[in-house]
């Protein structure tokens, strides 16, 4: 996190003098529209081609806000801030005129990021930032910048967390996750409880069924691998 934290300030040092401006509220502007990022950049993300078995391009959604509602489709502008950017050229693609479409006052812009081969063994970063252009102006420093961090390296997603581990798969491994991604092909973000415990339940079956055949499955460390949920499936 430390050196997330240092290019975040970095990255703000670039971007803006010592004084922080405010976005007017649409009710302030005079023919001005201010257009700027859902979330600020000290939120930077990570995703990774691993969560995609057989993919090779992710569509990235990075939300964008503005001020006021158009009456009309207008394009604006996202470049990438190359001094920050870890990411190969190659490895991705930033839309030339992305659209804020009409009567909206937040939309999505969708970046593409590329498989390559230098992404099995290396996390990389893409750094991309909202710029002026004929339509809006960038709107708070703050949220100008996006961090996205991509690879395919297996990691432990954000929604395995202590409920996950309490109630459902039980403890993280990357064995686990791996064997739960090739025989139940689900991505549980944003799962409800119900869905959890439904995948949960049928991941179990697969370790039983397993284990009544002789093949018990096991962790890299020796020890059974078992999930916490508690139940079968009827």
């Amino acid at each position: 996190m430390k050196h997330i934290y240092l290019l975040v300030i970095s990255i703000v040092g670039l971007l803006t003098s010592c004084e922080r401006e405010d976005i007017p509220t649409y009710n302030d502007l005079t023919s001005n529209r201010y257009l700027y990022l859902y979330k600020a950049e000290t939120d930077s993300t990570e995703t990774s081609f691993f969560f995609y078995p057989g993919e090779t391009t992710i569509e990235f959604p990075i939300s964008v806000r503005c001020t006021g509602r158009g009456d009309q489709d207008q394009t604006y502008k996202i470049s990438v801030v190359d001094e920050y950017t870890t990411a190969p050229a190659e490895t991705y693609e930033i839309p030339e005129n992305p659209i804020m479409r009409a009567g909206r006052a937040i939309d999505t812009c969708y970046i593409k990021l590329k498989y390559n081969p230098v992404l099995d063994t290396k996390k990389v970063r893409l750094v991309v930032e909202i710029k002026d252009s004929e339509n809006f102006l960038a709107g708070r420093t703050e949220y100008r910048v996006a961090i996205i961090w991509f690879h395919n390296i297996i990691a432990k997603p954000k929604w395995w967390n202590s409920n996950v581990v309490n109630y459902y798969l039980g403890k993280y491994s990357d064995e686990k996750y791996q064997l739960f991604l090739d025989k139940i092909k689900v991505d549980l973000t944003n799962a409800t409880d119900s869905e959890l415990r439904n995948y949960s339940l049928l991941f179990k079956k697969y370790l039983t069924d397993e284990k009544a055949a002789g093949r018990t499955v096991y962790e890299k460390d020796g020890s059974e691998m078992e999930v916490a949920v508690l139940g079968n499936l009827i």
